[in-house]
């Protein structure tokens, strides 16, 4: 749930920061949180604790939070491929506004443009 999310700032500076293929990082983690996403919202189903909203958050947040999405993002990224890219990599503002705007843009993409981000 993204509500409980740093806030989402800088504009399109901040895709400049992660040169290419490093963008794709902060795609490929918000395609995983979506199914971690898709796969605790089935479980939904058959695991009466989870449907309690704050226990299915934290569930997420244990791979997505943002302590481990910044794990996530250098795992991924590897050797930074700049010191920019080294910086902007472990600055969790920075971070979390690239995969909070891949998360809205796939859930645009997926459920229509009549899709928004709760405020």
């Amino acid at each position: 749930h993204l509500s409980h999310s740093p806030p989402c700032r800088g504009g399109p500076f901040i895709r400049s920061l992660f040169p290419e293929p490093s963008w794709n990082i902060t795609t490929r983690c918000a395609r995983e949180y979506l199914a971690l996403h898709g796969e605790l919202l089935r479980a939904l189903e058959y695991c009466a604790p989870l449907q309690r909203g704050d226990v299915l958050h934290a569930a997420a947040a244990t791979r997505f939070g943002a302590d481990r999405l910044l794990l996530r993002v250098g795992e991924l990224l590897g050797p930074p491929p700049s010191p920019i890219a080294s910086t902007a990599a472990s600055h969790l503002p920075t971070v979390w506004a690239l995969f909070s705007r891949e998360v809205a843009a796939a859930l645009r993409e997926r459920h229509g443009r009549a899709w928004r981000a709760e405020p």
